[in-house]
């Protein structure tokens, strides 16, 4: 496995597949590539540390086929395990209760996390984590 680390741009480029808008800011990320091997259908793993407005979040939920967790005690299990086991220490620092969590629902596993830090930023805009793994 490679890890990819430095150019954020890159990397976000690599994993969403388009570029980077003009009122988003990736501030952190880290993609993990794994190589190829006969018969294993591999993707990558990535975290990222992005600061967006709110109609970006929304668009990024819905093309992600992300939902809200409502508490759920199975999703909100899987979300604190992932936060206290980042890939990076700069992953989602503050205490889960700051952000509003959301999950991959198309999967018996829920292996897309997004945390959206409640309050919003001086500009209006929010912090966000997202990941897979």
């Amino acid at each position: 496995m490679e890890f990819l680390e430095g150019n954020n741009v890159e990397n976000y480029e690599r994993v969403f597949d388009f570029k980077v808008p003009d009122d988003v800011n990736v501030i952190n990320s880290v993609v993990v590539a794994y190589p190829w091997r006969l018969g294993v259908v591999t993707t990558d793993d990535w975290e990222f540390e992005i600061i967006a407005p709110k109609l970006w979040i929304d668009d990024l939920i819905t093309r992600m086929h992300l939902r809200k967790s409502d508490g759920d005690q199975v999703n909100s299990d899987c979300i604190q395990r992932r936060k206290q086991k980042p890939i990076r220490a700069w992953y989602a620092p503050n205490s889960i209760s700051s952000y509003d969590l959301y999950y991959l629902y198309l999967t018996s596993i829920p292996y897309v996390h997004l945390l959206v830090e409640k309050k919003a930023l001086n500009d209006g805009r929010y912090r966000l984590f997202i990941s897979k793994h």
